[in-house]
């Protein structure tokens, strides 16, 4: 330092080091004497003194990094003042930051993802940190930095005492190209920084930094967990606009034009073609998933093979209009008598451009592409096979999505389970009140789905391993997944099947979610293009009626796409969200099904007579009767409908009225 005129000796003898627990002291102690550092280093508690007895003019720098997840005793932080007033190890170690620096004074802080959010003494914590302190910079480093103690994902806050934030910058670091993660044989290295580096003196919105002025900050409650807008950047379809089919299974040929907003919602009877539309569709983005995760399209789950083909012609073919980023692309799928799932090559070059841009940016949002088929379910079987620790976001947004193999269902539940593990952990190690982010994702989206269904109030989902309920669950049986509903616990597999289905299914698309949009403040408004056949399978009709609404609520960027046999689900949506298919073919003018009852849509859109003909008949046989005045058979055919439909329906009431009005009330 000499050249920059600054005494070696006097730089040492400026650094105050403080370590609470007696183990790192050594370590510290000894890794300066080896690099010939001279300071002074107590081994102590600070938080058992006030900052101005241990800094008497207050400190130029101070680097911190308190233990995750510690706890002080309730008469350590006695000196904070009663709103700031916690026990939370990191939450102390800050305020005593803020008060030790002078006017001036800098800090670079490392805390857990935790500290940047929450209520109560920690927000007002976070309130006083923008008001007396600049706030910067915070750089997000990636889970797994202090791999393998824990994987937490931590930041780095920089702020100077003195002056008021006015805007906050967020710098993302990323893994090394070709790394997925952080280990004890594959740490971080500093030379990962220079980025970093080269950016702090020349600041300008990347792809891995951006700015939140402080109006934003204050808007969001002074939350500093925040992510930046969506960055997809047109990485893979997130809305379909038409589609024609040709030749496939029972269609000559379709075209289908979907509505530009809500949900599209396919009507007919069973061999009506409504499963093959989604079909058409699931090919399609089973092969773009497929060829994205670097498998030939030939491996996709569902692929358009030589069965599809409808008898008598030579080939099949489906496209598809996709909005991908701000164009339009249409993709083509052919088949032929000898060659399967040829894919168009706007398909191919867009599963490459996902894998370039993921390159790029590494947190980029991706469009959750799926398909919940009729035969859905969780099944009495247990998945046994464990994930690998480190897997690549696209396996887990894509694989199995489209209803083949074991199911999405039991990979959500393993998946929960694992996740709730690292959540467990990170509550013992860091925060006891730590949430995993991607597990408030799924919760989130149940209890909102379930509001909207209005029935009861749901929350808490989680893995019951000690089994609480009663009698306890035997030693060796397996975990549960349960559910508080009015405060009462539930086991998932005690619901009706149409409510475990319905739930498994809202759980598994908000963990793809989750798992495709990292960088997105709320994965719940991530996009995607999702397919559910049958949405009204094994439900009682309230849930039918509002099953539709309450997903589009949950998730108001996915594209919803299902069938339906239920006319109470109908009632819900406006025509020009329903299509009615005919003996393989559209329907080209849909009657008005919003807010009609069940029976006008029953007649009107599904084509089903209000009554059983045997009663329609016996209904036009009395009034034939009553009409011809033979008052005593009519009589007696008014009172075998009595018995059979009861004396308040409709029909007998007026057919009774009439044959008052000839002198005989029956």
């Amino acid at each position: 330092r000499k050249e920059e005129g600054i005494d070696e000796r006097d730089l040492q003898a400026s650094i105050l080091g403080i370590e609470k627990r007696f183990f790192p002291y050594l370590l510290c102690v000894t890794d300066l004497l080896l690099h010939g550092v001279v300071a002074t280093i107590l081994w102590e508690n600070a938080l058992l003194r006030t900052a101005s007895d241990t800094f008497h003019a207050g400190p130029d720098v101070v680097l911190a990094n308190p233990p995750f997840g510690g706890m002080e005793a309730g008469s350590v932080g006695a000196q904070v003042p009663r709103e700031f007033r916690t026990r939370e190890t990191t939450d102390l170690v800050l305020y005593y930051i803020m008060e030790a620096l002078r006017p001036g004074g800098r800090a670079a802080v490392l805390v857990p993802d935790g500290a940047l959010s929450g209520e109560g003494a920690r927000a007002r914590l976070r309130r006083r940190l923008l008001e007396e302190c600049d706030l910067h910079t915070i750089v997000r480093l990636p889970r797994g930095v202090f791999s393998p103690s824990t994987s937490i994902e931590t930041n780095l806050l920089f702020f100077t005492k003195g002056k008021p934030t006015t805007e906050t910058w967020v710098y993302e670091h990323t893994y090394p190209a070709g790394q997925k993660g952080y280990s004890k044989t594959r740490p971080l290295r500093i030379e990962e920084f220079d980025a970093l580096r080269t950016w702090w003196g020349a600041r300008r919105e990347t792809t891995s930094a951006w700015r939140a002025p402080i109006r934003e900050l204050v808007a969001r409650g002074d939350n500093l967990h925040f992510r930046r807008a969506n960055r997809s950047a047109g990485l893979g379809p997130s809305r379909l606009a038409w589609l024609k089919l040709r030749g496939l299974r029972g269609f000559a040929s379709l075209v289908l034009e979907l509505p530009s907003e809500g949900p599209a919602v396919l009507v007919g009877v069973n061999g009506a073609g409504k499963s093959t539309v989604l079909d058409a569709i699931a090919m399609h983005l089973s092969a773009f998933t497929a060829m994205a995760r670097g498998l030939p399209a030939q491996k996709a789950e569902v692929v358009l093979g030589e069965a599809d083909i409808k008898t008598g012609e030579k080939s099949a073919s489906v496209e598809l209009m996709l909005r991908i980023g701000g164009d339009e692309q249409v993709w083509e799928l052919r088949a032929t008598r000898s060659r399967k799932n040829a894919v168009s090559k706007e398909i191919a070059a867009q599963a490459e451009a996902l894998h370039e841009g993921l390159e790029r940016v590494e947190d980029a949002s991706l469009p959750v592409l799926c398909h919940y088929p009729a035969t859905r379910g969780l099944g009495d079987g247990e998945a046994h096979t464990k994930r690998p620790a480190q897997r690549h976001r696209l396996y887990e947004v894509y694989e199995r999505a489209f209803g083949r193999g074991f199911g999405p269902f039991h990979d959500f539940v393993q998946w929960f389970r694992e996740e709730e593990d690292a959540e467990n952990e990170g509550r013992l190690r860091i925060d006891p009140k730590y949430k995993n982010p991607r597990l408030d994702v799924v919760r989130r989206a149940l209890e909102r789905f379930l509001a909207e269904l209005g029935d009861g109030h749901f929350s808490n989902l989680r893995m019951d391993r000690l089994g609480a309920g009663e009698p306890p669950r035997p030693t060796g049986k397996p975990a549960e997944l349960v559910l508080d509903k009015d405060g009462v616990r539930l086991a998932v597999q005690q619901f009706s099947e149409g409510e475990r289905n319905t739930i498994l299914l809202v759980a598994d698309l908000a963990r793809r979610l989750a798992i495709a949009n990292p960088s997105l403040e709320d994965p719940l408004r991530g996009e995607g293009i999702v397919l559910i056949d049958e949405i009204d399978l094994h439900l009682h009709p309230a849930w039918q009626r509002g099953i539709v609404p309450a997903l589009t609520a949950t998730f108001p960027k996915c594209q919803i796409i299902v069938t339906t046999h239920s006319p109470q689900a109908l009632s819900r949506i406006p025509r020009e969200n329903v299509f009615i298919l005919e003996g393989f073919d559209l329907v080209r003018v849909t009657p008005h099904t919003y807010g009609h009852d069940a029976n006008s849509i029953l007649g009107e859109v599904m084509g089903v007579p209000e009554r059983p003909r045997e009663i329609t008949e016996k209904i036009q046989r009395a009034s034939v009767l009553i009409d011809e005045e033979r008052l005593d058979e009519a009589k007696a055919a008014l009172e075998e409908l009595t018995s059979l439909l009861g004396d308040q329906d409709h029909m007998v009431v007026r057919l009774r009225t009439l044959m008052s009005f000839l002198g005989d009330g029956g």
